[in-house]
């Protein structure tokens, strides 16, 4: 359950770079995410489970990220929850955020988009969230 809460919240953060309300809706609440349409942005081709095929590699460049986003994912709501912020500076803080996550997403040849999508096929469809769970163990994350 730790395992699929944390691949929750990870999706909240991917997302939330990419501009979504999906992201505040899963930070807030695991279940609202589950609300959601579950489209994306890429075609399925594996039968009966959301989301693309995913290769071996792409597999790695995804766990990478996942392992990257983790502390950037923790401090932006760590400063959030503790600082009391302006409108400007909340703006600011989201931003350099955004930055971050993306520069993360780059270094592993993943786009906000793929990310997003890798990341509802994890909340979705439990075999490939185990493999994804493997593979971050492998990167010792």
């Amino acid at each position: 359950m730790k395992k699929y809460l944390t691949l929750r919240i990870l999706l909240g953060a991917g997302v939330f770079a990419c501009g979504s309300t999906l992201a505040l809706a899963s930070m807030g609440s695991p279940m609202a995410t589950q609300q959601q349409s579950s489209s994306s942005a890429m075609p399925s081709s594996q039968g009966n489970s959301p989301g693309p095929k995913v290769g071996p590699g792409e597999l790695h460049h995804f766990a990478a990220a996942i392992i990257a986003v983790r502390p950037i994912n923790q401090k932006i709501r760590r400063d959030l929850a503790t600082q009391k912020l302006t409108q400007t500076q909340h703006q600011q803080l989201i931003q350099a955020y955004t930055r971050k996550v993306k520069t993360v997403l780059t270094k592993n040849h993943l786009s906000p988009v793929a990310y997003e999508t890798l990341m509802k096929k994890a909340q979705t469809n439990p075999a490939f969230a185990q493999r994804v769970e493997t593979v971050i163990k492998a990167h010792g994350g």
